[in-house]
């Protein structure tokens, strides 16, 4: 539809604006011959601006055509964007080439916070455009960093990883490797702000087994990681930057079409890719780095002091420590393979790796350390700036460390194990029992911190005693009626029930018996949990297995209850049902059956691998 101009033969700014927003090429044709490099909005937009961001290739191309006034195209806005950047920025291709070829020192110009065209499309994951305008900008001299940073210090490496395009970072790591030592204003490394976002990795996602516990569907979960397995990972190498393949394009061309796997599928690519950067990273500054000098590609050394500001924070071991806080244990166990050195490294507080992992209760961390033996008897040893061990730091509870735990006596046995399983540390070695700078032992730590969790969980384990034996009673109540309310009744002159003669009445009677049973099983596991002792170490072992049969023993006696009423029905019906009768109770118990396993499965998977973690890990 044609914009609605004030005057056909003289369009105002306002005009010219919409016309651009429409790509309406007469409108904008009589508005550029006579203001060609005017701003068309309050913002400072050209029509080129406007033109660009709408990607109307075919109205840009028209103009361009046309002659322009000197530095016509290197008119900004207010925040000092050429209309180049906004080509860059929704990926528009040809028209971004029609513009450098029409003004090539486009490619150097910066907005007012020092953003290249270049550091837009790594900033926006544009990889075709990152790719044209690197080959445009490309200097000889592999040291020359102009256009690659931008005022804060922030390279184009930190803007494709901040924005979790991870193909096109190993792109740039191709390309300019040095950068993977440049840092920003505060000092931050591009593999600093990787480790940062612990979700790009699978240990820090729902696809991980520990974090799967905590998903607000577990049996959904469980579908997703089964599919997240069978997707193959697609591979991705470059080494040259003329020869290389656009990541994106390749995930899009190869990704299953239906949404829910489509989701699936990207999110273990980027998984993939971050821990291939992560990777890529992490070997570049260990080979690079010798006596406190890197190595550029040229085998020229520069000092660190040289490549960026607090060169000697957020170094390699720093990262180690980041990750193990957040119990990346793909980036701890690429940096101890790359750098075994860091495992003796220290942060500001003294704690060293196993400190941290003791403290953030990182399992994973934990046990790829002891698989390794990377836990020395001075690792052990240590004490932090408050003569902390680590096991006084397993013991004390934070919130933050079971933050994503809402069931206060879960919460409970996950500190306990935690706390014993750190403890079975440092029963491998002989040591006296260390106090810290408070006088506390680490056990005295663990009872005074845990007294309100302790209490909280005493009365949930007590409320959720009293549901199960409310409802056990209710469904024993029901079976044992029905074992003397028998289906079909009694003969009035013998008295015994009418279907006596039947196989169906033995099973009938087999199923509502077994109902019983388990009731009864229930209401003991429940009353042993309610008239407990609540000591400290019941929370290990028996309140998990007291909780596993009676949630068992619950599901079993419903599901029973269910197949008695079923039978019942058979029983007096004599088996004769309709063809869509039968179906309609097919579909009926099936659905039954699987929703109880369902939620069978959602309410008891989390003690099931807690008692995997007691007994394997």
């Amino acid at each position: 539809m044609e914009a609605s101009i004030s005057d056909p033969n003289n369009p105002n700014c306002g005009d010219a604006y919409g016309a651009a927003f429409q790509g309406e090429v007469d409108i904008l044709m009589k508005f550029y011959k006579r203001e060609p490099t005017s701003s068309s909005n309050i913002w400072g937009d050209t029509i080129f601006h406007v033109l660009a961001l709408k990607s109307h290739t075919k109205a840009i191309m028209e103009l361009l055509n046309l002659s322009m006034p000197i530095n016509g195209l290197k008119e900004k806005n207010s925040n000092g964007n050429t209309a180049l950047h906004e080509a860059v920025r929704v990926g528009a291709l040809e028209i971004a080439k029609k513009m450098v070829q029409k003004e090539e020192s486009l490619v150097h110009d910066i907005n007012h916070i020092g953003e290249t065209p270049l550091y837009w499309a790594a900033a926006f994951g544009q990889t075709k455009m990152f790719q044209f305008l690197a080959r445009k900008t490309r200097s000889d001299n592999i040291y020359d960093t102009r256009g690659l940073r931008r005022n804060d210090g922030s390279t184009i490496l930190h803007a494709a990883v901040i924005g979790e395009f991870y193909g096109l970072a190993l792109e740039i790591m191709g390309y300019y490797p040095d950068l993977a030592f440049a840092r920003d204003k505060d000092g931050i490394t591009a593999l600093h702000l990787l480790v940062h976002s612990p979700s790009s990795f699978r240990s820090g996602t729902d696809y991980s087994d520990i974090n799967l516990l905590y998903t607000s569907f577990i049996p959904l979960a469980l579908f997703k990681l089964m599919i997240y397995f069978c997707i193959p990972w697609n591979a991705y190498k470059s080494t040259q930057m003329d020869d290389l393949e656009d990541p994106c394009e390749l995930q899009k061309n190869r990704e299953p079409g239906f949404p829910f796997f489509g989701k699936i599928y990207k999110e273990k690519q980027k998984h993939n890719l971050a821990l291939d950067l992560a990777k890529l990273l992490i070997k570049t500054e260990s080979m690079s780095m010798k006596g406190g000098y890197y190595i550029g590609n040229r085998g020229e050394p520069f000092h660190a002091s040289n490549i960026g500001p607090s060169a000697t924070t957020n170094t390699i071991s720093d990262t180690l420590m980041l990750a193990t806080r957040h119990g990346t244990v793909e980036v701890v166990e690429e940096i101890l393979k790359e750098c075994p050195w860091a495992i003796e490294f220290v942060d500001e507080n003294k704690k060293n790796i196993f400190h941290l992992a003791a403290e953030f209760c990182k399992i994973r961390v934990l046990v790829f350390l002891k698989s390794k033996g990377f836990i020395t008897a001075k690792m052990i040893a240590n004490v932090d700036n408050k003569e902390n061990t680590a096991l006084h730091l397993a013991a004390k509870y934070v919130d933050h460390r079971q933050n994503k735990i809402h069931i206060s006596a879960y919460k409970m046995a996950v500190e306990t194990i935690w706390f014993k399983k750190v403890k079975e540390v440092y029963s491998q070695v002989n040591l006296p029992q260390f106090t810290n700078c408070d006088g506390k032992t680490a056990n005295e730590l663990f009872d005074e911190t845990h007294k309100h969790l302790k209490h909280e969980s005493v009365k949930w384990i007590k409320s959720a005693a009293n549901t199960n034996m409310v409802i056990s009673t209710l469904i024993a109540t029901m079976n044992f009626t029905a074992a003397f309310a028998v289906p079909g009744g009694y003969h009035q002159n013998t008295g015994l029930p009418i279907f006596a003669n039947t196989i169906a009445l033995p099973i009938f009677y087999a199923y509502s018996a077994a109902a019983l049973f388990f009731c009864v099983g229930t209401l003991a596991a429940s009353l042993s949990a309610y008239f407990s002792r609540f000591n400290t170490n019941d929370f290990y072992i028996f309140f998990p297995l007291k909780y596993i049969l009676a949630g068992t023993t619950h599901f079993l006696s419903a599901i029973y209850s269910v197949t008695a009423f079923v039978q019942a029905l058979i029983l007096v019906t004599n088996g004769e049902f309709t063809t869509l009768q039968w179906c309609l109770a097919l579909s009926a118990t099936i659905f039954a059956m699987i929703s109880f396993i369902v939620l069978y499965m959602d309410i008891m998977f989390p003690v099931f691998r807690y008692f995997v973690f007691v007994f394997f890990d």
